[in-house]
């Protein structure tokens, strides 16, 4: 009878992956360096600038509403807001049109 499991009476690994680290550990450093050493670098890997975070770009767009009837609300909005900044300017373009007419006949006649 055949045995596939070999017993091996070495000590297995610390680490059973066979991933190869690119900095060993420094021994000089404390525990607690150690642990803020870690923490600031998954820090530095899993920060996010907060200005391109999913949240961050639905606060600057508006959401998009293909209705009719918000189009419609919208065009009304546009005319009265076009039709108030006209009924305030155009009487003073009129009074402007009026007075440069006068003094550009007046120059004229003179």
């Amino acid at each position: 009878m055949t045995d596939s499991y070999h017993y091996s009476p070495q000590k297995p690994p610390v680490c059973p992956c066979r991933c190869v680290r690119n900095d060993p550990l420094p021994s000089s450093l404390t525990s607690k360096q150690l642990r803020d050493k870690a923490t600031s670098q998954i820090f530095r890997d899993l920060h996010v600038p907060a200005n391109v975070t999913g949240k961050a770009i639905r606060k600057r767009n508006s959401a998009n509403d293909d209705r009719t009837s918000a189009s419609a609300a919208g065009l009304v909005s546009v005319v009265m807001m076009v039709a108030v900044l006209l009924s305030v300017t155009l009487p003073d373009c009129v009074t402007l049109v009026t007075y440069l007419e006068r003094v550009w006949n007046r120059d004229k006649n003179a």
